[in-house]
């Protein structure tokens, strides 16, 4: 029986976008790779946000009705089926 830590993933199963992290040779080290990411630049992708106002409590006879809002970026249609299988 091998004892590397790529055997727990079989990608037969998995979709081909859902691989095993591989990380760089010389950010092999999961303190280092802490390190770097707060310092390396990111990129954002996301879409513009679409405000939604949730209700999280109705209204009482001594309290009005409960809101957040919420900021939520939806992934579009096509995406989200390429990934989820139940979509």
């Amino acid at each position: 029986m091998s004892t590397k830590r790529e055997d727990w993933f079989d990608a037969t199963e998995a979709s081909p976008w859902m691989r095993p992290f591989v990380p760089r040779r010389f950010l092999s080290n999961g303190y280092l790779q802490t390190i770097v990411g707060n310092f390396l630049p990111r990129t954002y992708s996301l879409p513009e946000p679409e405000s939604q106002l949730i209700e999280v409590e109705a209204a009482t006879s001594d309290r009005e009705t409960s809101f957040v809002l919420c900021h939520c970026h939806w992934r579009p249609a096509e995406v989200l089926s390429e990934r989820l299988p139940w979509s």
